[in-house]
């Protein structure tokens, strides 16, 4: 097994000063090594890595958001079904492209 974090990779993984996610991947991508094991080695060699915030997401390219579904259902009924709230979103998505 060969060691993928030779000098210069360690050197130019230093030089990048803070990591972030997208950071690690390209990084990742450039030398053949998973975005996770550069992660874990920039903070074993104490860089700084900004981690993504959890929740963050691109509204067009995820689809719609849960209470917009069914908000828009509820609308088309013209009643409030708090029990909604349980479905899942690719049911909600179902049924509110069934309501047209």
């Amino acid at each position: 097994m060969t060691n993928k974090y030779t000098p210069a990779v360690v050197a130019e993984l230093r030089a990048v000063g803070t990591l972030t996610y997208d950071g690690a991947v390209a990084f990742g991508e450039k030398h053949g090594i998973p975005f996770r094991s550069v992660i874990a080695k920039a903070r074993a060699i104490e860089v700084p890595y900004k981690a993504k915030v959890p929740g963050q997401r691109n509204a067009a390219d995820k689809g719609p958001l849960k209470a917009d579904l069914i908000k828009q259902i509820e609308t088309a009924f013209g009643i409030s079904a708090p029990s909604l709230a349980k479905m899942t979103v690719p049911d909600l998505t179902k049924l509110a492209e069934a309501l047209g």
